[in-house]
């Protein structure tokens, strides 16, 4: 069966219109969006179509989402959509193909936060889907059970919660284990995936977030996929064309005396930026409310240096940690996720407003003293 969609008006939106943009018009000012039980983990815009895709956790759909028109669709998936334990989370558009990537998952592993990697069935409930929107149809389904079965094999350690994904230059995704083992899987452009990286040495997680891998981009300038190893608070890099994975160390500096090391739920490397040279880190335990902590590179991330952090503290997302950042148009933004509305952790709950936060100016005004430079595209 083909997936579903339906289409919407929606009402609510608040947003005020700034600075230009190569294709889409431009946008900034934080905006609401009402749809009910939503719950964005992830989301990404598509800059030739204008269009922003949110993963909506809980019902196990994606929302197509028009800024400028304020309207919406909605895709769902036979098998998936509203049957647990899936969730929807990870949502990664591919500009190079036009379509995206989709993470349905097991998500017991992120309820019990690392505790229960086996409460799904880790044979069947984690699929990479790639969709393309504008046949709307699905190019391929990725049973990714193979992959977590060779890493058990191949460590001794078995691992689930399957989120976030990238795509390289080429059209292969990478996607990572979260809990208990540390694995990266790549995906052909056709769908066949193989294990690019696995190894028994897993670290130690730290006691906020017992991942052991978190978000992680495609850094087109340098060829390099760069993934949050959030036992060992850093950022590894993997050099795209390698056979397989091998991981090289960023060496990062510049952290504050209270800061206790890189946990990213979610990683922006946004293209505002000339050679993409900023880092958004989601860290949902960093401060008050979790934080958007900032670091910039002068040499393709063989270095980091960190240069501040952007509370998530905004009156709209009170109740929220901030679990990914996006890129509209030429403005940055965070997705407030509101995992605590159910009865318990990262469950639904009955919210239908669900904003996304304009922090372009915060950003900049750490990145550009820094060095960092403005694309012309986004002056």
């Amino acid at each position: 069966m083909a997936p579903s969609i339906r289409s919407s008006a929606l009402a609510g939106l608040a947003l005020v219109f700034g600075t230009a943009v190569a294709t889409c018009p431009p946008f900034n000012g934080t905006l609401i969006i009402e749809n009910y039980r939503l719950y964005p983990e992830n989301l990404d815009f598509d800059s030739e179509q204008c269009k922003l895709y949110l993963g909506s956790n809980f019902n196990s759909t994606v929302m197509v989402y028009d800024p400028y028109t304020q309207t919406q669709d909605i895709i769902s998936f036979p098998g998936i959509t509203n049957i647990e334990p899936f969730h929807v989370s990870g949502i990664d558009y591919d500009p190079k193909t036009g379509t995206i990537g989709i993470s349905a998952n097991d998500g017991n592993p992120f309820v019990s936060n690392g505790a229960n990697v086996t409460g799904g069935n880790v044979t069947r409930d984690n699929f990479i889907i790639r969709y393309n929107p504008r046949s709307k149809s699905i190019v391929f389904k990725a049973d990714l059970a193979p992959f977590i079965q060779k890493v058990q094999q191949q460590t001794g350690l078995l691992g689930n919660g399957i989120q976030d994904m990238v795509e390289d230059s080429v059209g292969n995704s990478y996607t990572y284990i979260t809990f208990g083992a540390r694995g990266l899987a790549k995906i052909s452009p056709h769908g066949n995936v193989s294990t690019w990286y696995a190894t028994d040495q897993i670290g130690t997680p730290n006691p906020f977030f017992p991942g052991i891998y978190g978000g992680m981009i495609f850094h087109a300038p340098s060829n390099k996929i760069i993934i949050t190893d959030s036992a060992g608070g850093r950022f590894n890099t993997f050099d795209a064309a390698a056979a397989q994975g091998v991981p090289t160390t960023v060496d990062m500096t510049g952290f504050p005396s209270d800061y206790t090391g890189v946990s990213c739920d979610g990683l922006l490397n946004p293209s505002r930026y000339v050679n993409q040279s900023v880092l958004l880190c989601s860290e949902d335990a960093f401060g008050t409310s979790g934080s958007i902590t900032v670091f910039r590179t002068s040499n393709n991330w063989v270095s980091a240096k960190y240069v501040g952090s952007i509370a998530n503290d905004d009156p709209l997302a009170y109740g929220s940690i901030p679990s990914a950042t996006v890129q509209i148009a030429n403005s940055l933004y965070i997705s407030p996720f509101f995992a605590t509305d159910g009865p318990v952790q990262d469950t639904a709950g009955n919210r239908t407003s669900f904003p996304l936060i304009d922090i372009t100016s915060k950003v900049d005004a750490l990145v550009l003293p820094d060095g960092a430079t403005v694309s012309k595209t986004f002056c």
